[in-house]
Protein backbone atom coordinates (compact mmCIF):
# COMPACT_ATOMS: atom_id res chain seq x y z
CA UNK A 1 0.00 0.00 0.00
CA UNK A 2 1.43 3.18 -0.83
CA UNK A 3 -0.10 6.57 0.89
CA UNK A 4 3.08 9.47 0.03
CA UNK A 5 6.34 8.67 -0.99
CA UNK A 6 9.49 10.84 -1.70
CA UNK A 7 11.58 8.99 -4.19
CA UNK A 8 14.71 10.96 -4.01
CA UNK A 9 14.51 10.88 0.03
CA UNK A 10 13.55 6.87 -0.13
CA UNK A 11 16.65 6.34 -1.53
CA UNK A 12 18.87 8.46 1.50
CA UNK A 13 16.97 5.79 3.60
CA UNK A 14 16.88 8.47 6.15
CA UNK A 15 13.57 7.86 7.34
CA UNK A 16 11.79 10.77 5.90
CA UNK A 17 7.86 11.01 7.32
CA UNK A 18 6.42 11.45 3.43
CA UNK A 19 7.61 7.93 2.98
CA UNK A 20 4.20 6.75 4.15
CA UNK A 21 3.51 2.53 2.65
CA UNK A 22 2.64 -0.40 4.27
CA UNK A 23 2.86 -4.13 3.41
CA UNK A 24 1.29 -7.27 3.58
CA UNK A 25 2.97 -10.48 2.58
CA UNK A 26 1.71 -13.89 3.46
CA UNK A 27 1.41 -17.48 2.35
CA UNK A 28 -1.44 -20.18 2.62
CA UNK A 29 -0.98 -23.69 2.61
CA UNK A 30 -4.03 -26.14 1.99
CA UNK A 31 -3.56 -30.24 2.47
CA UNK A 32 -6.02 -33.31 2.63
CA UNK A 33 -6.34 -36.82 2.56
CA UNK A 34 -7.93 -37.95 -0.72
CA UNK A 35 -11.36 -38.78 1.31
CA UNK A 36 -10.68 -35.71 3.20
CA UNK A 37 -11.13 -37.50 6.48
CA UNK A 38 -7.93 -35.40 7.56
CA UNK A 39 -7.78 -32.06 5.86
CA UNK A 40 -5.49 -28.88 7.21
CA UNK A 41 -4.50 -25.22 6.58
CA UNK A 42 -1.47 -23.03 7.39
CA UNK A 43 -1.13 -20.07 6.87
CA UNK A 44 1.49 -16.95 8.13
CA UNK A 45 1.46 -13.31 7.09
CA UNK A 46 3.40 -10.13 7.58
CA UNK A 47 1.49 -6.97 7.82
CA UNK A 48 3.72 -3.62 8.33
CA UNK A 49 3.26 0.29 8.13
CA UNK A 50 5.26 2.88 8.81
CA UNK A 51 5.06 5.69 10.98
CA UNK A 52 2.53 8.57 9.47
CA UNK A 53 0.82 5.92 7.12
CA UNK A 54 -3.23 6.77 6.54
CA UNK A 55 -2.58 10.05 8.61
CA UNK A 56 -3.12 13.74 6.16
CA UNK A 57 -2.09 16.97 7.35
CA UNK A 58 -6.08 17.58 7.28
CA UNK A 59 -7.22 14.56 9.73
CA UNK A 60 -10.48 14.63 8.37
CA UNK A 61 -9.24 13.13 4.96
CA UNK A 62 -7.32 10.28 6.58
CA UNK A 63 -8.20 6.66 6.05
CA UNK A 64 -10.58 5.86 8.35
CA UNK A 65 -14.69 6.01 8.37
CA UNK A 66 -16.23 6.09 11.88
CA UNK A 67 -13.37 7.16 13.49
CA UNK A 68 -11.45 3.98 13.04
CA UNK A 69 -8.44 3.24 10.87
CA UNK A 70 -9.94 1.33 7.82
CA UNK A 71 -6.61 -0.38 7.13
CA UNK A 72 -5.38 -1.94 10.20
CA UNK A 73 -6.67 -1.54 14.09
CA UNK A 74 -3.46 -0.58 15.15
CA UNK A 75 -3.20 2.40 12.83
CA UNK A 76 0.18 2.73 11.41
CA UNK A 77 4.09 2.41 12.77
CA UNK A 78 3.24 -1.28 13.59
CA UNK A 79 4.77 -4.27 12.38
CA UNK A 80 2.83 -7.45 12.99
CA UNK A 81 3.57 -11.35 12.62
CA UNK A 82 0.46 -13.50 12.08
CA UNK A 83 0.13 -17.43 12.50
CA UNK A 84 -2.37 -19.72 11.59
CA UNK A 85 -2.89 -23.55 11.54
CA UNK A 86 -6.25 -25.73 11.19
CA UNK A 87 -6.98 -29.37 11.29
CA UNK A 88 -9.76 -31.64 10.97
CA UNK A 89 -9.43 -35.08 11.10
CA UNK A 90 -11.86 -38.21 11.37
CA UNK A 91 -14.22 -35.61 9.52
CA UNK A 92 -15.62 -34.41 13.13
CA UNK A 93 -12.31 -33.84 14.90
CA UNK A 94 -10.34 -30.28 14.86
CA UNK A 95 -7.53 -28.40 16.09
CA UNK A 96 -6.96 -24.37 15.50
CA UNK A 97 -4.54 -21.94 16.30
CA UNK A 98 -4.09 -18.29 16.23
CA UNK A 99 -1.34 -16.62 16.97
CA UNK A 100 -0.22 -13.15 16.07
CA UNK A 101 3.05 -10.64 17.73
CA UNK A 102 2.75 -7.20 17.20
CA UNK A 103 5.43 -4.25 17.94
CA UNK A 104 3.71 -0.46 17.67
CA UNK A 105 5.48 2.73 18.79
CA UNK A 106 3.01 4.64 20.70
CA UNK A 107 2.62 8.81 21.41
CA UNK A 108 4.22 9.20 24.68
CA UNK A 109 1.35 12.20 26.00
CA UNK A 110 -1.24 13.73 24.41
CA UNK A 111 1.02 16.29 22.51
CA UNK A 112 3.21 13.82 20.65
CA UNK A 113 2.96 12.18 17.32
CA UNK A 114 5.23 9.29 16.53
CA UNK A 115 3.35 7.80 13.70
CA UNK A 116 0.65 5.05 15.20
CA UNK A 117 -2.35 7.82 15.64
CA UNK A 118 -3.44 8.74 12.13
CA UNK A 119 -5.83 11.31 13.68
CA UNK A 120 -3.05 13.52 14.09
CA UNK A 121 -2.19 16.09 11.24
CA UNK A 122 1.17 15.46 9.51
CA UNK A 123 1.97 19.33 10.66
CA UNK A 124 2.57 18.08 14.38
CA UNK A 125 5.86 16.01 13.77
CA UNK A 126 8.68 16.72 15.59
CA UNK A 127 10.74 18.37 13.06
CA UNK A 128 7.80 19.29 10.45
CA UNK A 129 8.64 19.63 7.49
CA UNK A 130 12.48 18.20 7.07
CA UNK A 131 11.16 15.28 9.95
CA UNK A 132 13.92 12.48 8.82
CA UNK A 133 15.35 9.16 11.15
CA UNK A 134 11.97 7.92 11.24
CA UNK A 135 11.36 3.73 11.93
CA UNK A 136 9.06 1.89 12.70
CA UNK A 137 8.08 1.11 16.48
CA UNK A 138 9.73 4.41 17.38
CA UNK A 139 7.80 6.44 20.19
CA UNK A 140 6.71 4.41 23.26
CA UNK A 141 7.05 0.84 21.96
CA UNK A 142 4.82 -1.96 22.73
CA UNK A 143 4.31 -5.28 22.14
CA UNK A 144 1.27 -7.31 21.57
CA UNK A 145 0.71 -10.84 21.88
CA UNK A 146 -1.91 -12.99 21.38
CA UNK A 147 -2.76 -16.66 21.28
CA UNK A 148 -6.50 -18.57 20.26
CA UNK A 149 -6.56 -22.38 20.74
CA UNK A 150 -8.85 -24.10 19.98
CA UNK A 151 -10.30 -28.28 20.27
CA UNK A 152 -13.38 -29.13 18.98
CA UNK A 153 -15.93 -31.78 17.62
CA UNK A 154 -18.70 -31.57 15.21
CA UNK A 155 -21.85 -32.88 16.50
CA UNK A 156 -24.35 -32.33 13.50
CA UNK A 157 -22.92 -31.84 10.08
CA UNK A 158 -26.25 -30.68 9.11
CA UNK A 159 -26.15 -27.38 11.29
CA UNK A 160 -22.86 -27.57 11.68
CA UNK A 161 -23.19 -27.80 15.72
CA UNK A 162 -20.02 -28.15 17.51
CA UNK A 163 -18.79 -28.49 20.79
CA UNK A 164 -15.44 -26.43 21.74
CA UNK A 165 -13.39 -25.76 24.15
CA UNK A 166 -11.20 -22.54 23.68
CA UNK A 167 -7.83 -21.03 25.73
CA UNK A 168 -7.28 -17.21 24.93
CA UNK A 169 -3.74 -15.70 26.06
CA UNK A 170 -3.12 -11.75 25.27
CA UNK A 171 -0.29 -9.81 26.48
CA UNK A 172 0.42 -5.95 26.23
CA UNK A 173 3.52 -4.45 27.55
CA UNK A 174 5.13 -1.32 27.29
CA UNK A 175 6.82 0.94 29.72
CA UNK A 176 4.12 2.56 31.20
CA UNK A 177 1.92 -0.83 31.93
CA UNK A 178 1.85 -4.94 31.75
CA UNK A 179 -1.41 -6.84 30.98
CA UNK A 180 -1.91 -10.10 30.78
CA UNK A 181 -4.94 -12.10 30.17
CA UNK A 182 -5.79 -15.92 29.96
CA UNK A 183 -9.52 -16.57 29.12
CA UNK A 184 -10.75 -20.56 28.77
CA UNK A 185 -14.20 -21.28 27.37
CA UNK A 186 -16.39 -23.95 26.69
CA UNK A 187 -19.18 -23.46 23.40
CA UNK A 188 -22.17 -25.04 22.25
CA UNK A 189 -21.98 -23.47 18.85
CA UNK A 190 -23.52 -23.85 15.21
CA UNK A 191 -23.36 -21.80 12.15
CA UNK A 192 -26.97 -20.98 10.87
CA UNK A 193 -26.25 -20.10 7.65
CA UNK A 194 -25.26 -22.76 5.15
CA UNK A 195 -23.27 -22.00 1.82
CA UNK A 196 -24.67 -23.45 -0.89
CA UNK A 197 -22.15 -24.07 -3.92
CA UNK A 198 -24.29 -26.13 -6.61
CA UNK A 199 -25.04 -22.95 -8.63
Amino acid sequence: MLDDLDVAAARDGEGFYRNKFGVQAGAKYFMHTPDYKHAGMVQAELNQANPYTYAHKEPVQNYAHLNQPLAHPLGANFRELMFLAEYRFHYRYYLSAKIQSAIVGLDTSETSNVGSDIFLSDFTIPGFPDSYGNTIGQGMETTIFSADLRAGYLLNPKINLNLEGQIFIRSYDNVQRSINTMQFMVALKTDLFNSYYDF
